[in-house]
């Protein structure tokens, strides 16, 4: 999977986000949030979102943040910040396409 190495990636549409999870091999893993570290350019967050009554609101999404902008503990918190919110229902994936979910 090549991303933009300096770019952040944020993918909400159903399809193109459960390809690009399937591409990193992290789909089947994928409950609520998946964080991965182990993509050589960019810390990944798969999140998926189920249980709104909108079905706008359900689906899955993927944040590409780049590593060459954040450390790993910038992303740790950040991250921390994000899953507490999806697991509290706080956010759904329409508040990710409105963009009053965001990463920086």
């Amino acid at each position: 999977m090549n991303l933009p190495p300096n770019e952040f990636v944020k993918v909400t549409d159903n399809a193109e986000a459960q390809l690009l999870m399937l591409q990193l091999g992290i789909l089947d893993a994928v409950l609520k949030a998946v964080l991965d570290h182990n993509h050589p350019t960019h810390w990944i967050i798969a999140e998926t979102y189920h249980g709104f009554a909108d079905a706008e609101d359900n689906g899955y999404a993927v944040v590409c943040i780049p590593k060459s902008k954040f450390n790993r503990a910038e992303f740790d918190q950040r991250a921390a910040l994000m899953t507490s919110m999806i697991y509290r229902g706080e956010v759904s994936l329409g508040t990710t396409h409105t963009g009053k979910y965001e990463v920086n």
